[in-house]
């Protein structure tokens, strides 16, 4: 059974490298080639996340706690196991590879 495309866009407003736009018009037009898209923008942010400082830091730290939840909800990642105490914003849990994501690229359509 082939599957289905599938996207997950992060981006921020204030990428200086990539402008917003080019996020939304990917985004518009998976929309219409019906491809299934979740799209998530940070108000601040650099390009590379990790050169963010401050509270602006902390909060682009939660970008792969939204890529955890897309990959979960799609059956590509095991159930939330935290790993620090729980409602700890960017408590430093990680998602755990589902076995039927672990094939090779090359193997999918």
């Amino acid at each position: 059974m082939a599957r289905r495309r599938q996207a997950l866009i992060i981006a921020s407003w204030s990428d200086p490298i990539v402008p917003i736009e080019n996020s939304l018009m990917f985004a518009a037009a998976l929309r219409k080639a019906g491809v299934p898209c979740e799209m998530h923008v940070y108000e601040q942010g650099p390009h590379n996340f990790l050169q963010a400082e401050g509270e602006t830091r902390r909060v682009l730290g939660t970008w792969w706690e939204r890529c955890a939840d897309w990959l979960r909800l799609r059956g590509f990642a095991a159930p939330f196991q935290p790993v620090a105490e729980a409602g700890e914003v960017g408590s430093g849990a990680r998602p755990t590879v589902a076995k039927s994501a672990t094939r090779s690229r090359s193997a999918l359509p």
